[in-house]
Formats: structure tokens, sequence, C-alpha cells
């Protein structure tokens, strides 16, 4: 709501005088007005029946305090204070389980009854004047109560979703290397007492009593979250069941926990003569009625599973590692993962050379000694994350997930090769030596189901075995597969072309100030069902020889259409269209532009259209160009007849520099993957600030793509990036959508920047105190929220590792007047990461929820003493500041 709701309602103090005079005698039947509304709920049966558990002394004082409040609200003036009272009044309402449609009805409750007073006993001159007053007063009350109450309803669907994706995390991560189930169990407690904010402990014990009998308390076998000393859990419970801790007939056990938590949940697992019993913790009463304990049963879920897998059943006995039905649910999981993230996922099989010889020779003992070793030595050469498991005899298997690209697969399958040639001690002394034979396969180039990796990694196995032994084959199958899947594509897209089934759609590109600069064309394919699907489906065949200038042509008279029309229509924008290296390199190429673009429509720069659209030609920086001097050549004969160039995807290719100083760009376009992390990782930032200052140096536009909120724009703006494209200003459109758009659209209003750096300090060095700025009151909303912390805060040595503590390592020795002074202020801000440390420190234990905030506070008022210091020195010139300035840096000390 607005933070002035009385003058957002439209009352004044004319208002206010009038309401004030008549106070007295609104508030006389105060009494009467409560218990006019006691009727109203008494009258109807959902709400008697919540009434009805109330004894008639709590009755009496609920009916006084809304007698009461309906006096207060005639004095409130509806100011701060009072807004917040009665939101957090909404939050209560909603906790206890009051319906809107109860609120909504004491409220014509509240109006009846001013409204009869006003009709009667009121002067007619004053009568209207004073209904509307009123009016307006109880609609800023009850929007400030509903404001509280819905976001108690965010807050706890946020607090649900929280413990679901908790309980979908724990089960898609696979069983840790160490096989041990009962990881799983110590995750979930890990896990939700990190990202559910009103849950600080989470423990469980596995009892080994009868899950049908009580069992006295015992120690539990894991605890995350605060300490509590002494502590004890039932071994056994019936059901699930919610304990208040404060209440008098909690058991004894709970008695430790006392004044930490206001109430606790029991959930058991198990059956027979083996059990567990998991308890959740949270600090806030009422907790588990609201979000539903439901949502927390998960844990028995678990409980169970792990009691399943006490036995092993997922290991093998000899090597402990993983065994074959373990290796089938991590591949599915690994495929899944590979998939979504778009990386490569090696999957492959391994079979010892020669281990039967060694079996028969020297005994199963030995060879059972050498299984043991091997299986011991490939875990200890795979990387993180990686997994190895005995597929059965001598066999197995392998998932190298997250690979960068083929030689690092090389690497690897060499190194491990190499390793395992080595010889190795055995039984009475001896030392026997085997090879090793590999045979892998690649996900998603080779795109098939998990049981068909597997057939193809064992098929590369074969072809080793008989290459000679002593290597690793490379399943060939998907090369082949990949250039049928992109002949295939070609085929579709070919077909699409013939049949009118390409379009274009339109996505924006905007100033900040809040003109529509132009929009960039964006292809796509309609499919034979009607569907609309986009190029991530048809990319790889975009620059196929044989396609890429009739999909090229086609864009081009596509976009030139509609420019025609918007110009009829009196629109100057700029049309981005994306040319294929191919096209752009094909010898027809300017006649295309020159045959579709032509004709009086590529009049010039843009500012000297005169309402015309113009063309800009868009070429990926990482786009192949197999010919850097024809395609120099093209783009000089494109700028000469006034169409601009721009180079798209900045910084994911390897030959920016190059281009920027051989090719005629006159935009350059920051590839989203860059501008996506510019708020939390530093790198990143500096990426995008190094592109706009080269930018404003050479004088070109620059454009942000992947632009996904105010805060990615409210960055951009402050590094001087004020041409923006993404989701955040609108999604690719159809054409006959973009004049309406374009219409309606007005400037995005950034949020309020007062505690932002202002621009007087040059870049970098304004682009880091920027950065820092932001990234504390990031860290300060996610702990308010409970959300993830940035990183590189509060972790040992994090002070030296973030952005502004690098800086002051570096350029802060240079640039800083003296050694004192950077003493100093590097103790100031080593301060802020110890605030930062201590918030986090404090909510963790619970109690006192104040402690945290003082901890924020005092890390917000130095910060900004940190911050005005920094700026104060840094835009400083002349002399060193006097010892005055080195004694201000430790002066902000707050109590």
């Amino acid at each position: 709501m607005d933070s002035d709701p009385a003058h957002f309602l439209g009352l004044r103090e004319s208002d206010f005088r009038l309401l004030e005079r008549h106070a007295p005698l609104l508030a006389a039947d105060a009494e009467d007005l409560a218990h006019a509304l006691l009727d109203y709920l008494l009258a109807r049966p959902e709400t008697a029946a919540v009434l009805q558990e109330y004894s008639r002394a709590h009755i009496e004082t609920l009916t006084h305090r809304q007698a009461e409040h309906a006096r207060e609200l005639l004095h409130s003036r509806l100011d701060g204070g009072w807004c917040a009272q009665m939101r957090e009044l909404g939050r209560r309402h909603h906790d206890l389980g009051v319906r809107p449609a109860w609120i909504a009805g004491a409220y014509l409750i509240y109006w009846r009854h001013w409204a009869t007073i006003v009709e009667t006993r009121v002067a007619a001159e004053e009568r209207a004047a004073l209904r509307d007053v009123l009016l307006r007063l109880l609609l800023g009350d009850l929007m400030a109560l509903l404001e509280g109450y819905s976001a108690q309803v965010r807050r706890t669907d946020t607090q649900r979703l929280a413990v679901v994706r908790v309980l979908l995390e724990v089960m898609a991560h696979p069983i840790p290397e160490d096989g041990h189930p009962l990881e799983l169990l110590n995750r979930i407690c890990r896990e939700l007492v990190r990202n559910v904010d009103a849950v600080v402990l989470g423990a469980y014990v596995l009892s080994g009593a009868d899950t049908q009998r009580p069992a006295p308390p015992v120690a539990p076998d894991y605890q995350a979250g605060i300490e509590v000393p002494g502590l004890r859990l039932p071994g056994a419970v019936e059901s699930p069941a919610v304990i208040p801790v404060e209440d008098p007939h909690a058991p004894d056990w709970t008695a430790p926990l006392r004044g930490r938590v206001r109430e606790v949940a029991l959930f058991p697992f198990g059956q027979g003569r083996m059990g567990g019993v998991g308890m959740i913790a949270s600090t806030e009463e009422g907790y588990f009625q609201r979000v539903g304990a439901a949502f927390f049963l998960g844990f028995s879920h678990f409980g169970n599973l792990v009691l399943r897998l006490r036995e092993w059943a997922l290991r093998d006995p000899l090597t402990g590692l993983p065994n074959r039905a373990l290796f089938s649910d991590r591949l599915a999981h690994e495929r899944t993962r590979a998939w979504r993230l778009h990386r490569l996922l090696a999957v492959g099989i391994l079979d010892l050379d020669g281990f039967k010889e060694i079996n028969d020779r020297l005994g199963h003992g030995a060879g059972d000694e050498l299984l043991v070793a091997m299986g011991a030595r490939l875990e200890a050469l795979l990387r993180g994350g990686d997994t190895v498991v005995r597929m059965g005899g001598d066999e197995f298997g392998l998932l190298l997930p997250e690979l960068r690209d083929m030689d690092e697969l090389d690497r690897i399958c060499t190194r491990l090769l190499e390793a395992l040639h080595a010889p190795v001690p055995v039984a009475d002394g001896k030392w026997v030596s085997v090879s090793a034979s590999l045979g892998v396969t690649l996900f998603p180039l080779d795109e098939v189901e998990a049981d068909s990796l597997l057939r193809h990694a064992d098929e590369a196995l074969y072809a080793a075995k008989h290459g000679g032994k002593n290597q690793y084959q490379l399943y060939s199958a998907e090369f082949d597969a990949a250039v049928q899947r992109q002949a295939h594509m070609h085929d579709i897209l070919a077909t699409a072309l013939t049949e009118g089934r390409l379009l274009l759609h339109y996505q924006p590109i905007v100033e900040l100030e809040g003109a529509v600069l132009g929009f960039e064309a964006l292809l796509r394919m309609r499919t034979g069902e009607g569907h609309i699907v986009g190029p991530e489906t048809f990319l790889a065949a975009l620059d196929h020889p044989n396609l890429a200038r009739p999909i090229g042509r086609f864009v081009l008279q596509a976009s030139a259409d509609q420019a025609t029309a918007w110009t009829g229509a009196g629109h100057g924008w700029q049309i981005h269209v994306n040319i294929a290296a191919s096209h752009l390199l094909d010898p027809r190429f300017l006649v295309d532009v020159e045959e579709t673009w032509g004709g009086g429509r590529v009049p010039g720069p843009h500012r000297e259209t005169g309402g015309k659209c113009t063309l800009v030609v868009e070429i990926s920086e990482s786009a192949p160009l197999a010919d850097l001097d024809r395609a120099a050549h093209v783009l000089h004969e494109l700028d000469a007849r006034g169409i601009e160039v721009a180079l798209d995807d900045l910084g994911t290719g390897h030959a920016s520099l190059q281009y920027l100083q051989r090719l005629p760009a006159a935009t350059l376009k920051i590839d989203r993957d860059f501008v996506r992390d510019i708020l939390s990782d530093s790198k990143d930032l500096a990426i995008v600030a190094g592109v706009v200052v080269t930018a404003q140096i050479l004088g070109l536009r620059v454009v942000a793509e992947g632009v996904e909120s105010a805060a990615h724009a409210e960055m951009l703006a402050h590094l001087g990036c004020h041409h923006l494209q993404g989701y955040w200003i609108a999604r690719p459109m159809p054409a006959e959508r973009v004049a309406e758009w374009a219409a309606a659209f007005r400037p995005p209003a950034l949020p309020d920047a007062d505690s932002a750096v202002e621009s007087d300090v040059a870049l970098p060095h304004g682009l880091v105190l920027e950065g820092h700025a932001g990234r504390v009151q990031r860290f300060i909303e996610a702990l308010r929220r409970g959300e993830r912390l940035p990183e590189e805060v509060i972790e040992p040595g994090a002070e030296r590792r973030c952005l502004l503590g690098r800086w002051l390592n570096v350029e802060g020795r240079r640039h800083l007047p003296s050694k004192p002074v950077y003493d100093a202020l590097t103790a100031l801000h080593l301060r802020l990461h110890e605030h930062a440390r201590a918030a986090v420190a404090a909510r963790a234990a619970g109690g006192d929820a104040s402690a945290p905030e003082h901890h924020l506070h005092l890390l917000e008022v130095e910060n900004r003493a940190l911050l005005g210091i920094l700026r104060g020195l840094l835009v400083e010139t002349g002399s060193a500041p006097s010892d005055a300035s080195v004694d201000a840096v430790g002066a902000h000390d707050p109590d």
C-alpha cells in the first residue's frame, strides 16, 4: 500500500478536522458497535463455531478491544504507526484462520453503525462530507489490515514452497559417495534449517525399538541447527504429533527446548522392531498448523527409505562401491541433469585386462584384493561429483558429469588407464599388474535412454578390447546420430520455409529514458500441429550452407515488409536482424539486402530517419567467421549505405577485441549470460562494466540483453548502460501486437537508489563501491527473508575475497592517501563482515527476534559511513586528508 495512505485516499487536513470535531459523537456508542459486531459473528455458523471455543471472559475482552479500536481509528489519521499495527493485526488474523469475508463483514458493520449516527445526529450540511471521510477512513484501515493478511498468505506459501523444495532437492540428490543412507536424513535436517526461516532445529533418532510401543527418550543420532545441550527425543511415537513446548502439559523431554523454540513436530518412521522419530522445531507458535504438518511428512518417507537401505542393498559388499542398481539410479539422475544444464555426461564401462588369469593363477583371494585396490584407485582418481561403481566381476561403471569438452574426457580417461596399470600388492607379498579397457559414450551427443547409453558404452568397451586393450574407445555412433539429427532438422526447417510456416516475433529494445529504440526480429517456426517453437529446436541447422541464405533472405524480406507497414503508420524504429555467418559471407548477401531493404527504406542513421524504420544487421561475436577479411568488407559496405552493424553476444566468443578493431560496429550487445549474474557475481559485473566503458570510449551504443528485473536495470543504469532488452521489458511478440505495446510503453520505474553511490566517483572505483553497496543490501534482504545469502559475506576470510576486499587489497593501497587511512578503512570493512556473521548467528540461535536486527542496523550504519568516507577520499584531489579524517574512519561505532 502507498506509504501515505491518507494522501492516497485523498484525505486532507480539513477532512481530519471534520472527523475530530465529530469523533466524540461517533465514539460515544463504541461499545454498542462492538456488540453489534459480536452479534453479527454469532449469527453466522462458521464464525459462531470459532467463538464457542472462547470463554465468556475472553469474548468480553475481545469486545472491549473492538470498541477501543473503533475509538482509536477515529483519531488515527491512518498514519504510519497505525497502519503498521493494522498490518500486524492482519497477519494475526490469517494465523488464527480468520477469513477475508469475515473481515469485510466486520467493516460493513462499522459503516452501517456510523452512517446511522451521521444520518440522525449530524447537521445536514455536514452529513455528506462526514460520510465520505468515514468511508475513506474505513477503506484505508481495511487496506492496511488486508495488506498484512496477504503478506502472511505469501509468507506461508513461501514457507510451504521452501519445505517442498528441500524435499525435492533431497530426493533428486544421489546417495553420497560413502553410500551411507543416513546421509539422506542428515541432509533433510540440514536443508530444512538452512532454507526454511521458521525452522531452527532438525533431528532424528533411530531407536531399534518397536514402533508400536512408547520408548524412553534418547539422545538424537543427528541434529542440525541451534545447539540444545541435553536434548532427548522419544525413541518411538505412534503417529505424527505437534507439541507446544511452553504448554504446561508438554512432555518432560521438551524442557531443554523451552525458551528456544515455540513448538515441535514429531514424525515416526519404520515398522516392526526397527524404527525412528524425526523432529522439527519452529520458533513460531502455530507454525505447523499454518503451514501444514503434511508438508513435513517427507521426513517419515525418507526415514522409511533409510531403513530399507541400511543393509547396504545398493553397495557392493567386497569393494564398498555402489553397485549396478545404484548406478542405474544415478545414471537416470545425471542424464536428466545433463539435459537441463546443457552439459556433456560421459557414461563408461571399464574392464580389467587379464583379471581372469590372475584369479586362476593366484586364487580368488588375490583376485578380490586386486578388485578392492582397483576400486579404491578409481575413486581416488575421479573428480568430486563423478561416480564409480562395481557392475559385477571385474567390470566397473563410470559416470563423468559436467564435462566441458572432448579434451577433458580424453585427459580423464588417459589418467585412469595409466594409473590402473601400476602394480598392486596382493597376498603373500606378490605384486601384480593389469591394464584396463574402457568404453565410453557421451550424452546428449548420444541422445538415447539410460539403458541404451549403457549398451552403447558396452559396445565401445567391446571395440576397445578388440582394438588391442589398454585403451579407451568412444562410441562412434554419436557422431552419426548428431549428423542424422541435424539432417532431420534441416529437412524440417526447409519444409517449414517452403510451406510458409516460418514467421518473426519482435522483442523491444528500449532506452531507460523512455524511448522505444527498436525491435529485434526473432525467428519462430509453426509446427504442423500449429504450435509456435523457438530457435532452440532448430538452431543447429540455421547456419547450414543450403539453408543460411534462404532463411536469411526470408528474415530480411519479412522484416522489411513489416518495417514498411510500421513506417507507413509513422513509426521510426530500428529493426535488428540476425544474420548467419554463412549468409554474411555469401557473395549475394549485399544484393539480398538491397532487394529487400532497398527502395528508400534504408534512409540512414536512426536519428535522421524522419519516422522511417531502419535496418540493423546483427552478427554474433561467437559466430565462426572463417573469413574475417571478407566479413569486414561486407560490413563496411553496409555501413557506407547507412545500415548499422551490431555485434551480438559480446563476450561469448574468442575474438571480441579483434572484432571491435576490424568491424564497423555501431552497437555492442552484451550477452545475457553476463547480464544475468551481475547482481551476484563480481566477475560478471566487472566484465559488463568493462564493455560499457569500452563502448563509451569508442562512441558506441551498448545494449544489455537478458534484463530480467528492475535490480538488473538499476545496476546497468549505474554502469552507464541505458539501452535494455529482456523479459523485464517485454517478451518477444507477434508483429500485430507491437504498435499497441509501443503506444502503452512507459519508462520503467526503477527502485529508489538513495543508498547508491553517486556517479562523481570515476569507474571502476565507483563501480566497486556500487557493487559493494548492492551486495550489502542483498545480504540484509536475504537474511530477513530467509533466502539464500550472497557468497563471500560470512565465510571465513570473506573480507579478503569479497568485491570491496579485493579492491582494498590492490587498488585501495594505491589510491588511498596514507597507511593509517588504509588500515582504519580495512578495519571498518572487517567490522561489516563481523556484523553480518553476528546477525546470521543470532538468527540461527533463535530467541530474541530483535537480535539479528540489532546487528543488521550496525551493518547498515557502518556501511554508509564506510561508503561515504571512501567516496570522499576518491573524489578528493590535492593532499591526503588530515589526521582528523583518519580519526573519522573509526568514529562510526553506533550503539
